[in-house]
């Protein structure tokens, strides 16, 4: 159970609920802060992941200088078109919720970069790093998939 309630703005009126909603959109209770000091809602993580993720700002430039009902206008089209690739929204498939390390860069490409440069998706990488997979072996990974593997039959050495 996580709950970020407190007696003052601005987790005042937070619930369980909504504190999970910002983790599962890689959050934690700091900059989750930052973001409800800037000037969203609690109920608004996805759009602050979306400020995050794909127009790369952050809570402080977004209070300093970022025009709110813009980037509103243009988080809503983003998700009734979504037609562009690089503005998908990975709202579901944030690979940090995998694992953090996903994020991180090895040899100059992410681990998610690596995962699904050999074609596995985010479901599969899902499913074999839960199967205890580790994360730097998506080549492996394919390869078990190739052989017919699945993530609960995981060979044993």
């Amino acid at each position: 159970m996580v709950n970020w309630k407190e007696g003052i703005y601005p987790f005042k009126n937070f619930t369980e609920e909504l504190a999970q909603e910002w983790i599962k959109v890689g959050f934690n209770k700091k900059e989750t802060r930052e973001w409800l000091e800037s000037g969203l809602q609690p109920t608004e993580a996805r759009f602050a992941q979306w400020l995050r993720d794909i127009k790369k700002v952050d809570a402080e430039w977004f209070l300093d200088e970022g025009d709110e009902d813009e980037l509103k206008r243009e988080y809503n089209d983003c998700l009734k078109n979504n037609k562009d690739s690089n503005e998908k929204l990975l709202l579901s498939d944030n690979w940090k919720n995998i694992h953090p390390k996903f994020a991180e860069l090895w040899h100059g490409k992410t681990y998610q970069e690596r995962w699904e440069g050999i074609g596995l998706t985010y479901e599969e990488a899902k499913e074999w790093v839960n199967a205890g997979l580790e994360i730097e072996k998506p080549r492996f990974a394919n390869h078990l998939k190739q052989k017919g593997y699945i993530p609960g039959q995981l060979p044993t050495p």
